[in-house]
């Protein structure tokens, strides 16, 4: 099922997609070097490989018979109201996400005091946010990075972290739905792209 916001209506449809499929490829392991006491490195590479196989549904605001909004006609109102999905990538499914981290404990005292040392990064490709390929809703590929520093004694169960999220700054989209008011001409041989709202 999908869900497509109607920025004219102010709502929410829900609709069969038809078929879909999902398939893809996943790597992932992890490596403890013996010369290195306390260290263990990992990594991860998936592809995903998403498309729409038979889905005809809404097109965006302000797509053009051009673009692809050639389907279902209104008379009423002079214009096509659909497009073909079929063969593009679904929403919120990127090509390729790929990891790569790092842990490392070790004694800094001998009286049981440790440190404890994180990091990770990870690439995601860019993929659409929103139900509708708007070109406005697509989330271009970012790389994020993670990092921690602990300071812990196991024996008496004590933990204190610094603790650092998304150190690359990067602001990702979560949703991105047409915004109402903006946009014309969907349908016809000549429109305007509306904008888009993204949380």
């Amino acid at each position: 099922q999908v869900s497509i916001y109607d920025p004219v209506a102010t709502t929410l449809h829900v609709g069969n997609a038809g078929r879909y499929r999902t398939q893809g490829v996943e790597i992932d392991g992890v490596y403890a070097p013996p010369a290195v006491e306390g260290l263990r490195l990992r990594g991860a590479l998936y592809y995903n490989h998403a498309r729409y196989r038979e889905y005809v549904g809404p097109c965006y605001t302000g797509q053009t018979i051009a673009q692809g909004c050639n389907l279902a006609f209104n008379p009423v109102a002079g214009a096509f109201t659909s497009q073909d999905y079929k063969g593009r990538r679904g929403p919120r499914a990127p090509a390729w996400t790929a990891s790569l981290g790092a842990d490392y404990e070790a004694p800094i005292s001998g009286g049981g005091l440790h440190i404890g040392l994180t990091g990770d990064v990870r690439y995601t490709s860019a993929f659409a946010l929103g139900e509708t390929l708007s070109p406005l809703q697509r989330q271009k590929g970012y790389v994020d990075l993670n990092a921690t520093v602990r300071l812990f004694d196991p024996d008496r169960g004590w933990e204190v972290a610094l603790i650092g999220r998304n150190l690359t700054d990067e602001l990702v989209g979560g949703n991105d739905i047409d915004n109402p008011g903006t946009g014309s001409g969907t349908g016809t041989t000549l429109g305007l792209v509306g904008d888009t709202y993204r949380s």
